[in-house]
């Protein structure tokens, strides 16, 4: 069975289902353990009486046991591991199927044989707490709305297209009459779509309506629809606490649907920023909605290679005072295609931002720089240098560390370098992350002095979630 990807931006844990896994509905015996002795009646001797495992080992016990099978087992498609903890037990037998059955993955191809499985075990199907639907052109949905009614206890809900710009009015009636009515359901914990056009203003307002996590990836509303009115029936005040999106994304009509819902938004992510118009557009009248409730902001810039025009004049963002968390997150240039591989420069934008931003957040606390860099190992231009190209980013977060109040612990900046290595040149070795610390001591010595902890990127991983709801 063909197995669908996980949706972009998403960082949960996944398993595509498979039919096989209904091997796992035949009873086991129970696996017997510690043994216990009882005296016979004819020899007087004692033998070992076995105890259910079941009777002996916590529930809690087991469920840990669980969730410490190793994850590519549970994602893979076999799965021997958690089959196999499966059969090791009765007591086992719940926590394995409620781990394996989690997350489902739909697309066009899978969907008859997912649905014959769960008709035949629709006990499952309370297991499923994320779902993860993906249209593709030409596959069978005629049992979808059935399928999805199914899934009583979803909390996390992602519906993607496999082509950018899928126009939403063209889909097959079941798939968007099944959709819209898991969405009319409501009460997710997340919600998120990604890559549909000519979407209504009534139906993107029900997606937003839906739950306080929300996430909209390269979506429009249908043209000729940008200047209505907000629907009536989509105005109340459901409040959005996390957002993430794109920029292409960040238009007016979204933006007048999302405003009535951001009272209370406290963590907000956009990714491919450029220098543009838009940034000051759209994203500053955001910002100035939610700049008395923002807590967290990530930003991330457009990974195009090539720098854009440099722009002096400072940003017009408003002022966060609540702001305590700030990722920003980078690409330098890559060396081969760039016009001075040697220059090392960081992209126009980052500057502006620190620029603007540091200066307007009195409540920060974290301010965290994630840098991809294209590795070249027969120039080291991966490697910084005492050149001239870093002083800007030296001086800035050197300035900034010193109007810190002279309390380090609660106001850290960390420069987080994620090396990104030419598949083409097959498996290299790592960038020792020490030689690398001593080059940028040597092309930022204020800001290094002044106490940026480098990290490595996998110790940031889940930063961003301390701030989750």
């Amino acid at each position: 069975m063909s197995q669908m990807s996980p949706s972009p931006g998403l960082g949960t844990r996944s398993s595509a289902l498979t039919p096989s896994v209904s091997s796992l509905q035949s009873p086991h015996d129970d696996l017997y353990i510690l043994p216990a002795t009882t005296s016979s009646p004819q020899s007087g001797s004692s033998r070992p009486s076995p105890v259910p495992m079941g009777h002996t080992l916590p529930p809690e016990l087991v469920a840990d046991v669980v969730e410490h099978l190793d994850y590519q087992d549970v994602a893979g498609a076999d799965r021997q591991t958690i089959r196999a903890a499966c059969r090791a037990a009765r007591a086992f037998k719940y926590p394995c199927q409620r781990l394996m059955y989690r997350t489902v993955l739909l697309n066009g191809h899978n969907l008859p044989s997912t649905n014959r499985h769960f008709v035949a075990f629709p006990h499952l199907a309370r297991h499923v707490k994320e779902l993860h639907l993906q249209y593709s052109e030409g596959g069978d949905y005629a049992v979808l709305e059935g399928l999805l009614r199914r899934f009583i206890n979803i909390t996390v809900f992602t519906v993607s297209a496999n082509a950018p710009s899928t126009i939403w009015s063209t889909l097959p009636a079941p798939f968007r009459s099944g959709v819209q009515h898991l969405w009319r359901r409501g009460s997710f914990q997340s919600v998120n779509l990604h890559h549909f056009g000519d979407i209504s203003m009534e139906l993107m307002g029900e997606v937003l309506g839906t739950s306080g996590q929300v996430g909209l990836f390269d979506v429009a509303v249908a043209q000729g629809q940008e200047g209505d009115s907000i629907p009536e029936a989509q105005a109340g005040p459901t409040d959005i606490v996390r957002f993430e999106t794109n920029a292409p994304s960040l238009t007016s009509p979204i933006l007048r649907l999302l405003y009535p819902r951001t009272h209370a938004l406290r963590i907000l992510i956009v990714n491919q920023l450029e220098i543009s118009a838009e940034i000051e557009e759209n994203l500053s009248p955001l910002l100035g909605a939610v700049q008395l409730t923002l807590e967290h902001l990530s930003l991330a810039l457009s990974g195009r290679r090539h720098a854009p025009a440099r722009r002096t004049a400072l940003l017009s963002l408003p002022a966060l005072p609540r702001l305590i968390s700030l990722d920003l997150r980078f690409a330098f240039p890559d060396p081969r295609v760039c016009n001075a591989p040697e220059s090392h420069p960081p992209p126009p934008l980052l500057l502006l931002l620190l620029l603007t931003l540091l200066p307007t957040a009195p409540a920060l606390r974290q301010l965290t720089l994630h840098a991809e860099i294209p590795v070249d190992y027969e120039y080291a231009t991966h490697m910084p240098t005492s050149c001239a190209t870093l002083v800007e980013l030296d001086t800035l977060l050197a300035a900034y560390i010193l109007m810190c109040p002279e309390t380090p612990s609660t106001h850290e900046v960390h420069y987080v370098p994620h090396f990104v290595h030419d598949t083409l040149m097959g498996n290299q070795e790592g960038v020792d992350l020490i030689v690398y610390k001593a080059a940028l001591q040597e092309a930022m010595p204020r800001a290094m002095k002044l106490g940026i902890r480098v990290l490595e990127c996998a110790s940031c991983t889940g930063r961003i979630e301390e701030f989750s709801v």
